[in-house]
């Protein structure tokens, strides 16, 4: 699987490098995204937001490979933390590769990323050990992250660095040693923003 995701991630690369030799010498800046999800586990279907709620906050920094007005390649990263209650609470950090087609105002973009993140119960865990259960420690547990993502955006003026609000579906596999893997959707709204010059 970790083949599959570095081949795509390599193509990816790889596919954008002429794009950006092509590129005009002004770079664009740094942009910043800030997003409030629902997190559920499950995998992707059309019924997004459960109850009860799960929050979910990330903060991600994108840096756009090219500068063409109707189509970009951007390289991505995004520091998150959700909590599903009565499961786990998770702090992760992801990379990826992100293609956004510009229509206007509007803009769609999907997006493929590697991450790792640090799990822990959210429950009290236990031990058993000669027939008797103690409760044991809970330093959590590293996990693996593959992503994908779909955001919808709006810019909220004509003007190139506007603020975006945009929504955004995203789905993870959370995928620790020697357990099966959860599948998680993380889904919501932000606002992407451009603070530097």
């Amino acid at each position: 699987m970790i083949r599959v995701f570095t081949g795509i991630f390599s193509l990816f690369f790889l596919l954008s490098l002429p794009v950006t030799a092509q590129s005009s010498t002004e770079r664009p800046p740094l942009a910043l995204r800030l997003t409030l999800m629902d997190e559920s586990i499950s995998f992707p279907d059309l019924s997004t937001f459960r109850y009860p709620l799960n929050p979910a906050l990330s903060l991600g920094a994108e840096y756009t490979l090219n500068n063409r007005p109707k189509h970009a390649w951007i390289l991505g990263g995004e520091l998150g933390y959700y909590y599903h209650r009565h499961l786990r609470a998770t702090a992760f950090l992801n990379l990826g590769l992100a293609y956004r087609r510009q229509l206007g105002r509007a803009s769609l973009t999907g997006r493929l990323g590697l991450g790792y993140g640090l799990a822990f119960a959210t429950a009290p865990v236990f031990t058993a050990q000669d027939g008797e259960f103690s409760e044991a420690p809970n330093s959590g547990s590293l996990v693996f992250m593959p992503t994908t993502s779909l955001k919808i955006g709006y810019r909220l003026s004509a003007a190139p660095r506007a603020p975006e609000l945009f929504l955004n579906y995203q789905f993870a596999v959370e995928q620790p040693l020697a357990v099966l893997p959860f599948p998680h959707l993380l889904a919501g709204i932000g606002l992407r923003f451009t603070p530097f010059k």
